[in-house]
């Protein structure tokens, strides 16, 4: 395992990977005219954690 990776939270290390992965598809496909499904892919898992935080800091705490 990656010595800054904590067992407790791989969906950050996920997170991180994928954003990585977006970045590089952007960069690729600046260098295409077609975007691919893995850029498609890419920007979609990228949306998608973005709304998650979103909703992770607007829902209030219930308890």
């Amino acid at each position: 395992m990656h010595p800054n990776v904590s067992s407790t939270t791989p969906w950050i290390a996920m997170k991180d990977i994928n954003e990585r992965n977006y970045e590089n598809c952007n960069f690729i496909s600046e260098k295409k005219e077609n975007l691919s499904m893995t850029n498609n892919h890419a920007y979609m898992t990228r949306n998608m954690y973005i709304l998650m935080e979103k909703k992770e800091k607007t829902l209030p705490d219930v308890l």
